[in-house]
């Protein structure tokens, strides 16, 4: 299962990549998602063109704005909804997914063995 790992500006931000046979890619960002930052997580979601489900795991993130939420509708809508998003519950990124109510756009998790559940045609990758 091939795996990357990309890092921006200072280290504000890593992704970790994982996909398996059935066409699930996992996502594991941590750091900060702003305007400097999105231009990574893009270039995730644009490496991974063969993956038609994703699941993207923000528990690590510290910090998401405005840009980032449109990243991830982004990413969501290029995937025809094929993706669900996981996040620390009392964590900044979760009080903005409640205020924007993104949680009514993409399903969120707070437990990533739940997200993963349905996702991928075989086993997903740890």
């Amino acid at each position: 299962m091939p795996e990357s790992v990309e890092q921006t500006r200072e280290g504000l931000l890593t992704i970790r990549t994982a996909e398996n046979a059935g066409g699930l890619v996992v996502l594991e960002v941590e750091g900060e998602l702003d305007l400097s930052t999105i231009p990574k997580l893009q270039g995730a979601f644009q490496g991974q063109n063969g993956a038609t489900e994703a699941l993207v795991d923000l528990s690590r993130v510290s910090f998401i704005d405005s840009s980032g939420i449109a990243a991830l509708v982004a990413a969501f809508r290029a995937r025809d909804g094929a993706m669900r998003v996981v996040i620390d519950p009392g964590s900044q990124v979760a009080r903005v997914f409640e205020v924007a109510r993104l949680g009514e756009v993409i399903p969120v998790f707070t437990d990533r063995a739940e997200a993963l559940v349905g996702l991928g045609a075989h086993e997903a990758p740890a």
